[in-house]
């Protein structure tokens, strides 16, 4: 029964003297129907980002495989563990042994950075073997769960489970009405079978629910059609809407060109967009909408589906640009608004990065590709390799979009390094990793390389990916670690346990209101800051720039207009400016429809820097005073009237400097833009300085001076990277309440061009 070409080379391993899973959709396809039978480069990685949660399940135990799939939407994180053993049916029950396999869910909930567990799910009728948890989904107050190897033979929503039909499948709704869980529905297919997988994937997007099927067997193509069991292991889909609390199928969805063995059923839902992978289909041609064939065996396919008011139609048949035999693309799947990515976790590619040529270096090395629709038109904007691409790494196994972000994992990728960007290698065989890649108008780049906080040896970290918004999740199948919680000490404990990590990908560009000194991020503590001809205690449009002491000398900025340049010297003088503060700058710095740039100088490479600046929405509505604000791939639009006419708007910018300068460039959009820049400062992320902070430059002598209290014996220190301090050695003072001063020679500037100075008492 199981001898079709498609069935035996989909299970194919590597030939590894390391056993590795085995390659893209046969981890799920060909475990499914075993079951029944018997040099990195990241593009100005975003220093913001955090790794910001480690999640173990509040019942951790060996073989659980917590992580196996995960679900994020907003503050909610949901994981599935198909493997867990209890067999106590609802939420929040007291978890046992008593069913084997019969899995669960987990949700989590954030609060500030925070996160803890708020429930543990199980399904209405646990039995053994259902993998309950092996795939979830969430969208708001509503998370969808599937329970492949659940066994009911009975169609429709909520009706009485039997045991009739053996791993056909089920799905289950929850729903969050304050902080509590309940079950609202339980799912199963219009047309169940034995064997089908109904639930092996599944997709929430407000009132609607998608769950695939990849083993049914109709025949029939498109929508809504009769059943047959014609067509063995072809897949299908289906969609359930509610209705106030109830919930009806509304569409079975089959693919246009529907054929025995294609695998139709990885789902992602958006509105009214579904797409749906069918990793195992055949057709050899590139592109979109191509006539289909039979001429590359588990090439791949994903399909788009569109809604209108009820009524589902196929919108769009897509290939990848490079269909290969046995890439299995849409083995994964993940769609957002226009933009949709497909998976292909056997793809042979060995050029890293995006749209290389592809070639057939790195057996399953894996790929992603970006579609993107104008109108009714999809068209493949991006072929999406890793940084580090190596063989058999399985890139493209999980998938996640959300708007502008794409995260691709890797569970087989090999490197040792941990948290977030670090260097890659091969030390650690199959610990995994995922790989975040941001949109910059049509141009994709890869912005964070990301590891588990306790990279392990075959801990499949990536194995599952999810995103929404700022927030990545991704899982680690075979971690090991056996305690239970919100990062607990790891350990090595519980083999397969499994484990989830959570990110925190932050933009490099934030917006606040700013109205005084308080707000506005520039003070004596500040490391370099320049005020634009504005005086002390000045009020601009009834905002506040408020004290003294913003500047400490140095020639951090350059400031290039259309017209003029402006150069900060070493005494703190503007050169160049004429008319009264930042209006002229403002008219030769972003004036006219043509860009400027702002450049930070004298960076130390390798450390993180935050730029504030400081502008005034001026006599305009908010949406006409739009600039785009660029600095390598970091990009933004941004209106200095975002809190409204007339108010301040702090823009503070975070990067990690890779050279001793870095340049910002502010586009206005036509000649009726300007930006009022007001203030200017920049500091090093997460250092504050001490109010008596000083720097030298190789360009000459200078003198420190201080007021140091009665009583207390004062040493001077000195440091050049602003991480280590050094005693200079220079005589101890005695603070006198009066003003003291140390006379200090220029650093060599063979060894350093700056040196920070600062006094501490005894």
């Amino acid at each position: 029964m199981f001898n079709h070409t498609k069935i035996v080379i989909l299970m194919k391993t590597t030939t590894s003297p390391i056993c590795r899973r085995t390659a893209g959709f046969s981890r799920f396809l060909a475990a499914a129907v075993l079951a029944g039978i018997g040099s990195l480069s990241t593009a100005s990685a975003n220093p913001l980002a955090a790794l910001q949660a480690y999640l173990k399940s509040s019942n951790t135990g060996a073989g659980h495989a917590f992580g196996y799939s995960v679900a994020v939407s907003g503050d909610t994180a949901v994981v599935g563990a198909p493997f867990e053993d209890s067999s106590t049916p609802g939420v929040n029950s007291t978890p046992n042994e008593g069913a084997a396999d019969a899995g669960a869910a987990y949700v989590f909930v954030r609060n500030g950075t925070r996160w803890s567990q708020q429930a543990y799910l199980k399904a209405s009728n646990p039995d053994p073997g259902d993998n309950f948890g092996g795939s979830v989904a969430v969208s708001g107050d509503t998370v969808v769960i599937g329970a492949k190897h659940e066994d009911s033979s009975t169609p429709g929503v909520n009706q009485p489970a039997n045991e009739s039909a053996a791993d056909s499948g089920a799905a289950y709704v929850f729903v969050r009405t304050g902080t509590v869980w309940s079950q609202e529905a339980y799912l199963k297919a219009g047309n169940p079978g034995a064997a089908d997988r109904f639930g092996l994937f599944v997709s929430v997007s407000g009132n609607t629910v998608a769950v695939g099927a990849p083993l049914e067997n109709s025949s029939t193509a498109g929508v809504n059609q009769p059943p047959d069991e014609a067509a063995p292991f072809s897949g299908a889909a289906y969609v359930f809407v509610r209705s106030g609390t109830v919930w009806a199928q509304q569409a079975f969805l089959k693919a246009g060109n529907s054929g025995s063995y294609d695998g139709f059923g990885t789902v992602a839902l958006a509105g009214d967009t579904l797409i749906v992978g069918a990793p195992s289909e055949d057709t050899g041609t590139p592109g979109v909408n191509q006539p289909p064939n039979e001429n590359a065996l588990s090439s791949g396919a994903a399909y788009v589906f569109v809604r209108s008011g009820t009524t589902w139609t196929q919108q769009a048949f897509l290939k990848a640009g490079n269909p290969g035999e046995y890439d299995f693309f849409g083995a994964a799947v993940a769609v957002s608004g226009d933009t949709a990515v497909v998976g292909a976790s056997s793809e042979d590619t060995g050029t890293p990065g995006v749209n290389q040529p592809p070639n057939e270096n790195a057996v399953n090395s894996g790929a992603a590709y970006v579609f993107v629709r104008n109108g009714t038109v999809w068209t493949q904007q991006a072929f999406l390799k890793a940084g580090n691409a190596q063989q058999y790494d399985d890139f493209g196994s999980s998938v996640a979009v959300s708007g502008n972000t794409v995260v691709v994992g890797a569970p087989s990728e090999d490197g040792s390094a941990t948290n977030m960007d670090g260097p890659p290698d091969e030390g650690t065989q199959n610990s995994g990793a995922a790989y975040v890649f941001v949109r910059n108008g049509t141009t994709w780049t890869q912005q964070n390389y990301l590891k588990a906080s306790n990279t392990g040896e075959t801990d499949s970290f990536g194995g599952s990916v999810a995103v929404s918004g700022d927030t990545v999740i991704a899982g680690a199948t075979i971690e090991a670690g056996s305690r239970p919680g919100v990062n607990p000490t790891p350990d090595d404990g519980a083999e397969g346990a499994g484990a989830a990590y959570i990110y925190c990908l932050a933009p490099p560009f934030q917006l606040s209101p700013w109205t005084n000194d308080a707000t506005s991020g520039i003070g004596a503590k500040t490391l370099w800051a320049r005020r634009f001809g504005v005086a002390d205690n000045a009020t601009i449009n009834g905002v506040t720039l408020a004290g003294t002491g913003y500047v400490v000398s140095s020639p951090a900025f350059d400031l290039a207009g259309p017209t003029e340049n402006y150069t900060i010297d070493d005494n703190n003088n503007l050169s160049g400016l004429t008319g009264q503060g930042s209006a002229a700058v403002a008219k030769r710095f972003s004036y006219g429809g043509n860009p400027a740039t702002l450049t930070f100088k004298q960076l130390t490479p390798g450390f993180t820097y935050t730029a504030t600046l400081l502008t005034v929405g001026w006599e305009a509505t908010p949406g006409i005073r739009a600039q785009t604000f660029t600095s390598g791939t970091d990009s933004r639009v941004i209106d200095q009237n975002a809190y409204g006419d007339n108010a301040g708007l702090r823009i503070d910018y975070t990067f990690k400097a890779a050279t001793p300068t870095r340049t910002l460039t502010i586009t206005p959009p036509n000649a009726n833009y300007t930006l009022h820049l007001y203030a200017v400062a920049l500091r090093l992320s997460g250092f504050t300085a001490p109010t008596d902070l000083q720097m030298g430059y190789s360009l000459g002598d200078m003198t420190f001076s201080f007021t140091g209290a009665t009583g207390v014996s004062y040493t001077l220190w000195q440091s050049d990277d602003l991480q280590t301090w050094t005693n200079t050695g220079v005589r101890a003072i005695n603070g006198s309440g009066s003003l003291t001063s140390f006379g200090l020679y220029a650093p060599n500037p063979v060894a350093v061009t700056k040196r920070y100075y600062r006094v501490q008492g005894q």
